[in-house]
């Protein structure tokens, strides 16, 4: 995300549950200073990826399930004492690698920019989906900017809808929504 409160876990949510209708997706709270996949989870108090990057839990411990969809769930953890040490950890590339394996897709919601190691990231994830408030804004292109520098494969804009547009949906269905 380009900022703090822009959407980035209900777009990584939303975008995880799409993919899960293709193949088997792990959604993975890598906000380390926000984490918020717990509130869709199983097991809200199950351990996460900084607990296995800490050695204080084993992978398949850190595995829960989304309550509303397939997805697999894997949360940030308690042991976030020092977001830096798990971003640089080795034993996080060991584990996201693994997940690569184990699932079709592996969705990442790393949360604020201005709190991620952008080339460290680039090393071990493929393609960003930058989100924030509209597409064609500054930030947003600056934000973009930066995530070329770090040499993602690809970068993806995601503008959440305005407050009319998304009242305008909300109207417009009547099918009932469920929300995380």
């Amino acid at each position: 995300g380009v900022g703090a409160d822009v959407g980035t876990t209900q777009a990584a949510i939303t975008l995880a549950r799409q993919l899960a209708t293709r193949g088997k997706v792990a959604l993975v709270d890598l906000a380390l200073r926000s984490p918020n996949l717990s509130a869709i989870t199983s097991d809200p108090m199950a351990p996460g990826l900084s607990d296995v990057v800490s050695g204080r839990a084993s992978f398949g411990e850190m595995i829960t399930r989304d309550r509303f969809s397939p997805v697999h769930v894997v949360m940030a953890g308690r042991a976030i004492a020092d977001p830096a040490a798990i971003q640089n950890s080795p034993w996080l590339v060991v584990a996201l690698e693994a997940l690569s394996r184990s699932y079709d897709h592996v969705v990442v919601d790393a949360g604020s920019l201005s709190d991620l190691p952008l080339d460290r990231y680039a090393e071990i994830l493929q393609n960003a989906v930058l989100v924030g408030a509209e597409e064609n804004d500054a930030e947003m292109a600056r934000a973009r900017e930066l995530l070329q520098t770090a040499r993602f494969a690809s970068v993806r804009l995601m503008s959440r809808p305005s407050p009319r547009v998304a009242a305008a949906s909300q109207l417009s269905n009547s099918e009932p929504r469920a929300a995380a």
